[in-house]
């Protein structure tokens, strides 16, 4: 059995990679003949490899919530079905005839718990089934409905786990025969963290006492599931039980708990057994590890408040569910209520929620910790960030809901950030500097740019911050503008580490028009032209190179940021792991997602790439004669929007990127205003600014146009011109260039050559728009004419 078992694994997972494939017979019938058995047992008619019709079909599966028994075979016969069509290689089968039939369902959505029962009974019955479901997600035919069943089936066993009445019920079954508290156990443990409350529950109720020793020695046994719930329920006021969850948590055995024991065992306001059954469990968890003993609480607390932020796996939830608990202690009118209490958060928030917590239970045993604090403002950053919320706006958002561990009245993450002061943000913008995190960068910036001055604004308060100048390299685009604005904004008067990066970061803001950015790198000219091509047919930038360091060279020089590099595993020179490892390292393309184009040969190289980078994915290429497949490119940039979602990376929308640009438009005007009080040099965005005037947007265009009025260049007063002769420009621009060409002329001389004045002159003369006419003439006058042409435009004046 146990050869069959491994057997019917093997042979479907070579069927879930072999999408397309053919199919041998040999490699088919193991597989078919395990769900035919798992059709038997649910289903009248057994399911067949090469007969379609006998599973069951839309029309038969139609039923409404508390269809009882037909409910129950309808559901697992479209799961039978679809299980055994995805093994045996029918995709399309499995997908649109049976998983979308399934998910369809009423009684699915939402799910209902007699729906969830049958899912329960079903894969707990069929254990490869959720095995089966776990392979086809990374499936791309069929991995979206794959996922949605799979999450179907993990949300039904986690309401068995948390059904009370199965949960009393098995805390009952502890003190019958050896038979019975076997069983009760195994699903007490199966039960988890929900176990935990009742548990304590049925302890503390004197009618239910002969149950206590049981439940004592059950509740360590529950593992790490215990281990949240019981540190929640540590503040209780029973003294019986309170000792009892210490000494639980030290035979459980887990360094997470000893920070809250250690508050415990120094606490000299505790009453001496607390202190003593503290010191004995940290004791037995930490064994001869006296740096762990001596310890002080605020720095273990500290340490552990670390550990969650950064997700490590020892204080990482269940990695299959995508909702998890936190647990929160709450007062109880009746000894008898339940201590703790579950709160659902999603998975990608529980990190940054305990970390928030741990900092808050360090901040009340010692005020005074700059690192501590810094910490909770960045991981309530990431916390937003995270539910979908943009970390610098102030509005209470709707998706706060999706966090309800916060009390009442939870303002959002800028408000507290602003509110505790540069110092702090400093040292926020050092952990999202380091760390690479663009959603704690931007936070930081956002607080800073609205409470700090100009000393503190280009040098650290203390030596565990980082001034707004350093935010200058970091490899996102959108951070590195929103410092240069901050520091713009301020304008500087000494000089600072940065201050030549402000103005040309202001520059490059001006070009953000929501365009993808890509860099192609392949010694096959071939490949490279082709992908150049069909990306560029997308509407993206890109650029080519045979060579990684020249690739590298001409994007600095030419771009400020990229939105995907795809690079070719036959590299030389360096090799692709080392390429990678450079570009991770920029401080301007640092954060780009990376797809490497495997060719043949290139899967070891590849894969030992991937799992050292997570911004890192593959395509295979299949070619002919050197050339990649017709739809490569589009398979390239799927896997670069898969990879870039795995990371967080965002890309800049269109109205973002105008946006920025007008800002830093903005902030260029009023620097150039006063160019002699600051240290930024407004002359190096005049090729930015020129550029600009092509620009499809007219009031980018005329911001442009204003500042180039106020620098002293010849090619700046030529560009105002172009914009002031541009016929295809409204005429409301065209008067605007006219002024500011005025302004231009009236500041540093006549600076136009011949042709471009004529032109000038002859719609001061001669256009049919007399508005246009009139603001002509003003900058024909701020050329200072000599006598005699002024002379004869005066007497040719109405002929």
């Amino acid at each position: 059995m146990a050869i069959k078992s491994l057997e019917i694994r093997v042979y479907g997972i070579l069927y879930l990679f072999m999408a397309g494939a053919v199919l041998t017979a040999a490699l088919a019938q193991p597989v078919s003949a395990q769900w035919a058995d798992a059709a038997d047992d649910d289903v009248d008619t057994p399911i067949t490899e090469t007969d379609e019709e006998s599973s069951v079909t839309p029309d038969e599966s139609e039923g409404t919530v508390g269809d009882g028994p037909a409910q129950d075979a309808a559901i697992t016969q479209l799961l039978t079905s679809y299980l055994h069509f995805a093994l045996i290689g029918r995709f399309d089968v499995a997908d649109k005839q049976y998983a979308e039939t399934l998910l369809a369902r009423a009684e699915l959505n939402p799910l209902s718990d007699e729906a969830a029962e049958i899912l329960a009974d079903y894969t707990a019955t069929h254990q490869q089934a959720i095995e089966t479901l776990i392979l086809l997600v990374n499936n791309e035919q069929i991995g979206a409905n794959a996922q949605r069943i799979l999450g179907l089936v993990r949300e039904a066993h986690r309401r068995q786990r948390m059904k009370p009445g199965g949960i009393i019920a098995n805390l009952k079954l502890l003190a019958g025969d050896p038979m019975q508290q076997s069983v009760g156990l195994d699903r007490l443990i199966e039960s988890g963290e929900y176990a935990v409350p009742w548990m304590l529950q049925a302890m503390a109720d004197p009618n239910q006492q002969y149950l206590y020793p049981y439940l004592l020695s059950a509740l360590p046994k529950l593992g790490r599931n215990a281990l949240n719930p019981l540190i929640a329920a540590l503040p209780m006021r029973n003294t019986v039980l309170r000792l009892a969850i210490i000494e639980t948590l030290g035979k459980i055995g887990y360094l997470q708990a000893v920070p809250y024991l250690q508050l415990i065992a120094t606490d000299e306001q505790e009453d001496a057994a607390f202190r003593k059954a503290a010191v004995s469990a940290i004791d037995r968890i930490a064994g001869d590890r006296i740096e762990v003993k001596k310890a002080p609480a605020v720095k273990l607390i500290n340490d552990l408040a670390e550990q969650y932020y950064h997700e490590a796996d020892i204080v990482s939830p269940d990695p299959r569910e995508e909702r998890v608990n936190v647990w929160v202690f709450r007062e109880q009118a009746d000894p008898r209520d339940e201590p703790v209490t579950p709160i659902e958060v999603p998975r990608g928030i529980y990190g940054m929620v305990m970390c928030m917590q741990c900092c808050e239970a360090s901040l009340r045993y010692a005020a005074d910790q700059p690192m501590t604090l810094a910490l909770w403002l960045a991981a309530n950053f990431r916390r937003e960030a995270r539910l979908g919320m943009d970390v610098e706006l102030e509005d209470l958002d709707e998706l706060a809901a999706l966090d309800n561990t916060r009390p009442d009245g939870f303002l959002r993450s800028i408000y507290y950030a602003r509110i505790a002061g540069p110092r702090y943000n400093q040292i926020a913008l050092r952990r999202g500097l380091e760390d690479k995190d663009r959603d704690v960068a931007l936070g930081a910036v956002a607080a800073l740019n609205a409470t700090t001055g100009p000393v503190a604004i280009v040098e650290p308060l203390d030596k565990q911050g980082m001034s707004l100048a350093e935010a200058l390299w970091f490899p996102d685009v959108e951070v590195r503008v929103k410092a240069a604005l901050a520091l713009g904004k301020m304008a500087p008067r000494v000089e600072f580490h940065g201050a030549g990066e402000v103005v040309p970061t202001l520059a490059t803001a001006l070009t953000l028009t929501g365009n993808r950015y890509y860099l192609v790198v392949d010694p096959q000219a071939e490949t490279r032209e082709s992908i150049q091509r069909d990306l560029a047919a997308t509407g993206a930038t890109v650029l080519v190179a045979e060579q990684w360091t020249s690739a590298l060279g001409q994007v600095r020089e030419q771009l400020s940021h990229l939105d995907g590099i795809f690079v070719s595993t036959d590299l030389n020179r360096p090799k692709v792991m080392e390429a990678v490892q450079q570009v991770s390292g920029d401080p301007r393309f640092g954060l780009a997602p990376v797809v490497l184009i495997v060719k043949p040969g290139g899967t070891e190289a590849a894969n030992r790439v991937i799992e050292m980078d997570r911004r890192v994915g593959s395509v295979l290429m299949l070619a002919a004669d050197g050339k990649p497949e017709p739809d490569f490119a589009e398979l390239l940039v799927r896997e670069r929007d898969k990879v870039a979602a795995r990371y967080g990376y965002t890309e800049l929308s269109p109205e973002t990127g105008l946006d920025l640009a007008l800002k830093a438009a903005k902030v260029l005007y009023d620097l150039a205003l006063t160019q002699r009080q600051h240290v930024c040099d407004v002359m190096v965005a005049q090729r930015a600014l020129l550029a600009v005037l092509t620009h499809p947007t007219e009031e980018l265009r005329e911001a442009s146009i204003e500042v180039l009025a106020l620098l002293s260049s010849a090619e700046a007063q030529r560009g105002i011109a172009r914009a002031a002769l541009d016929s295809e420009s409204g005429e409301e621009l065209r008067i605007k260039a006219c002024a500011a060409l005025a302004d231009s002329a009236r500041r540093f001389g006549p600076l136009l050559d011949a042709p471009a004045f004529d032109a000038v002159l002859h719609i001061a003369l001669q256009d049919e728009s007399v508005a246009l006419r009139t603001a002509a003439s003003k900058a024909v006058g701020a050329m200072n004419l000599p006598g005699p042409q002024a002379a004869e435009i005066i007497l040719n004046a109405g002929r």
